[in-house]
């Protein structure tokens, strides 16, 4: 019999509707100015900045080259100050680059009508498919006197140059890109169903294997949904490195069966389970949701996790590779997990070295999603990132509704502050930090699932035991993810452990139940060890293991201990000043509520802050530890504390049982707090960051169809870790990944954690730039450099070699122009090809 309709019910049905109504005229009225094109869209990719300008004469072109970032391009506009005996016309080209000689679309302007400097706009046709596509535009003065164009700094625009008759210059011209409004709808229409098929594989990939364990394991009526899909996305992210582990350690590479059996019989054994329901069941299940309290804060998830996945989806869709210097290596590992079908032990083709011991779980997620995509290493990388990065922040509901003492709001106010209002873990993206990423997805389930093995006393004994191996597996999946996690975990345990203790004793709690509970947790960590065992032969002897013991041997400067402390003055940037605020009045009000697991959040920040200390005392592992690396995790923390504050609202808020005003006015605020968030975070990405720009594309696509395969680039790099080791400053460095040419630069994690074929290779690759430091490539002795490495070409990427933080140019394309030892044999943009010129060194091949 269905529950009689409540005056309640009847109230938020009314108010649905006003609402749906209301949401859905705005959003027809601002389709329909947009569609009509009212006001066209312009996008300012190189406004004008400087008072440089740049002479046209008559008969003279003055181009750009530039990737139109959103669909329908209908214009282009270009800084034009015309002279005061200036007459005649501006004739305007668009065509798919400079070595074409067709036309797309063409426009001119009367210079007789220009009548202050200013920017000037070439109208067209929109071009509907242009998103993510090459131009060239360029005009050419048609008349007499003399013009002038803006120009601007070479470094001020990534994805092209300025061209004056079609020769490239080292510089930018000022100008601006204009767009149909209709076809920006269209393509962001495009993108948003694309961006859902992306979120179905990362469901289908990282939810569905977690899922269907819990499903057995976990009866249904013990954890409501964004529970249970959080921890089934920490358990399916832990349990993968360990397949590829454990099946390469009995000798199998199962390739693409990797991704798909886990999925297979996930779904198997889902169907199996739920074999009885019936569409009826869902009927009721739905109706009894919509009149239960949950429906409120499951609405507002729903969308706080739209706006989560959606901003990190978009603001990706325009690049060409992943950014920075972490993203190659972690590329060029996942796409050697899938040439060897699993775990591998050899670098080739990519780097002259051997062994795998570095951190996988990461570059497992980027294999499985190009398994069952077939997207390229660089896409993948691209996607499965951004994926994780919104996942990182769902697996934090489970911990925060466990801090709030299950209440739901809680859960909603983590993902809110972590996903949307920090800057962290989103501007993950500039750096390719996804391997901690990594980590930090799995971590929040793996203290869940620690939190519940200690303390989940009701349960029968079988399901402890499989809480316990289950979180066995997790921690263990956990450090295969990124080896510093073990410590975080610690880090919380230990003074959650001691407050849980303080909290027993206080009520006379009984002490088998706290004797069984350590005996449980000492059980897990044993699951966990033993799962891991596999991967410690390859790590025996390596040098993480001999980084380990000589930081249990030596004790470190004092200086250097303080110079770690230097990042946490920056801490407000990390954790924006409204954040710390809530932070401050949630520990407050803690206190006075006499709760003790927000006050056991802080404490774990403060025993992380402290572990670098620990290297004083020769703290085992303390000298893995960077307190970088704990600043920009401090989002979890936050956001476990600003959940449990919005708990405490949430509880107040049901606490007025005949009013749904303060329910209405709390879903208001997350809302309102998350649009703001979503609109800061897309512009996330800093382009600064970016090594691989659209013209390094097409150079790339140039080497492998007219470069030897035995070719030898020299890039740019520079030396870091005190001149230890040595990285790429530009898209030279990605070489390998995109050609399958030899460079001088490899990957960092295989300089720092793998074995070179030539014992000497990793020396010789830091004593190169070293040398370069000091010795100008256009002189003798740097040829002789060249010479000595077999290089055969030098690589100038769009970046110019200045792609990081305090990096010196180490060769300049100019200087090598008029020296007879090179040849200049591909240039187009800021990209310059040389080879070494045959005959130059002794036995270089012709």
């Amino acid at each position: 019999m269905s529950r009689p309709t409540h005056p309640s019910d009847r109230y938020l049905k009314n108010l649905l509707e006003v609402f749906t109504i209301r949401v859905r005229s705005a959003l027809t009225i601002i389709l329909v100015l947009l569609l009509a094109g009212c006001q066209p869209f312009i996008d300012a990719d190189q406004p004008r900045a400087s008072e440089s300008m740049v002479a046209v004469g008559p008969a003279e072109a003055l181009g750009q080259t530039f990737v139109a970032r959103h669909a329908g391009l209908s214009g282009a506009e270009f800084w034009i100050e015309p002279g005061s005996e200036a007459t005649g016309t501006l004739r305007f080209s668009l065509r798919t680059g400079t070595d074409s000689l067709v036309d797309l679309a063409t426009a001119s302007v009367s210079v007789d009508s220009l009548t202050a400097p200013g920017f000037v706009r070439f109208d067209f046709d929109p071009v509907r498919d242009s998103h993510g596509r090459d131009y060239y535009a360029f005009i050419v003065f048609e008349g007499g006197g003399e013009l002038q164009v803006g120009r601007e700094p070479a470094e001020g625009y990534l994805d092209g140059a300025l061209y004056s008759d079609h020769v490239s210059l080292d510089a930018q011209a000022s100008f601006r890109l204009v767009y149909s409004p209709t076809w920006v709808v269209v393509d962001l229409l495009g993108s948003a169903l694309r961006g859902v098929g992306l979120i179905g594989v990362a469901l289908l990939l990282y939810a569905v294997p977690g899922w269907a364990l819990l499903a057995w394991v976990c009866p249904q009526g013990r954890l409501i949904w964004p529970e249970r899909l959080a921890l089934a996305v920490g358990i399916s992210l832990a349990f993968y490195p360990m397949l590829l582990v454990w099946t390469d350690f009995v000798g199998l590479h199962l390739g693409a069966l990797n991704a798909w059996l886990p999925v297979v019989i996930g779904l198997a054994a889902l169907a199996w389970r739920y074999r009885t329901w019936r569409p009826s069941d869902g009927r009721e299940a739905l109706r009894r949701w919509w009149r239960s309290d949950a429906v409120w804060p499951d609405v507002t998830l729903l969308v706080v996790l739209s706006l989560v996945f959606g901003v990190r989806l978009l603001v990706v869709r325009t690049l060409d590779a992943p950014m920075w210097g972490d993203s190659y290596q972690h590329a060029t590992i996942a796409q050697l997990l899938v040439d060897n079908g699993g775990v591998f032990d050899s670098w080739e083709p990519y780097a002259p070295y051997g062994g795998l011991t570095v951190h996988i779980g990461f570059h497992t997620f980027v294999a499985l999603f190009m398994w069952v995509t077939g997207a390229s290493s660089l896409s993948a990388t691209i996607w499965a990132g951004q994926l994780l990065n919104g996942l990182a922040v769902l697996t934090l509901y489970p911990l925060a509704v466990r801090v709030a003492r299950g209440r739901r709001w809680a859960g909603i106010g983590a993902v809110v502050a972590a996903g949307l209002l920090s800057p962290m873990p989103a501007y993950y993206v500039n750096w390719g930090r996804y391997a901690q990423l990594a980590g930090q997805a799995i971590l929040p389930v793996a203290l869940w699932l620690l939190w519940t093995v200690f303390e989940d006393v009701k349960a029968n004994a079988a399901r402890r035991e499989v809480m316990v191996a289950l979180g066995g597996l997790v921690l263990a999946g956990m450090t295969l993810s990124y080896y510093r996690m073990p410590f975080y975990l610690v880090a919380f345990a230990v003074p959650w452990f001691v407050l849980w203790s303080w909290k027993s004793w206080r009520s006379g709690g009984d002490g088998r139940v706290y004797g069984n509970a350590l005996l449980r947790v000492v059980l897990l960590g044993g699951i966990s060890l033993l799962l891991f065992a596999p991967w410690f032969g390859g790590l025996a002897g390596s040098s993480l293991a001999n980084s380990l013991e000589k930081g249990l041997m030596a004790t470190p400067a004092l200086d250097i201990i303080k110079a770690e402390y230097q990042v946490w003055k920056d801490v407000l940037w990390y954790v924006p000043m409204q954040l710390m605020a809530c932070v401050l009045i949630t520990f407050v009000w803690s206190v006075v509520r006499k709760c003790w697991e927000p006050f056991s959040v802080v404490l774990w920040v403060l025993v992380l802050g402290g572990l670098v200390a620990g290297r004083l005392i020769n703290l085992p592992g303390a000298n893995l530890m960077q307190n970088f690396s704990v600043v920009i995790m401090l989002y979890i923390p936050v956001g476990l504390l600003v959940g449990w504050l919005a708990g405490q609202l949430g509880e107040i808020a049901s606490g007025y049982t005949r009013s749904f005003f303060p329910t209405l006015v709390l879903v208001a605020l997350m809302l309102l707090a998350s649009l703001w968030g979503a609109g800061s975070q897309t512009r996330i990405v800093d382009t600064k960051h970016i090594m691989v720009t659209r013209p390094d594309v097409r150079a790339m696509a140039w080497i492998r169809e007219n470069v030897p395969q035995d070719a030898r680039f020299l890039v740019e790099g520079f030396r870091i870790y005190g001149g230890r080791s040595a990285v790429g400053a530009d898209a030279g460095w990605w070489i390998p990944l995109f050609t399958q040419r030899a460079n001088t630069m490899p990957p960092q994690y295989a300089i720092l954690t793998a074995v070179p074929n030539d014992l000497e290779y990793s020396r010789r690759v830091v004593d190169l730039v070293a040398a370069l430091e000091k010795v100008p490539l256009a002189s003798d002795g740097g040829v002789r450099l060249l010479c000595d490495e077999d290089v055969t070409h030098v690589y100038v990427g769009q970046g110019q070699g200045l792609v990081g933080g305090g990096v010196r140019q180490l060769f300049k394309p100019q200087d090598l122009l008029d020296r007879p030892e090179y040849s200049l044999i591909y240039h187009q943009d800021r990209v310059y090809i040389f080879e070494v010129v045959a005959g130059v060194c002794p036995g270089l091949k012709p």
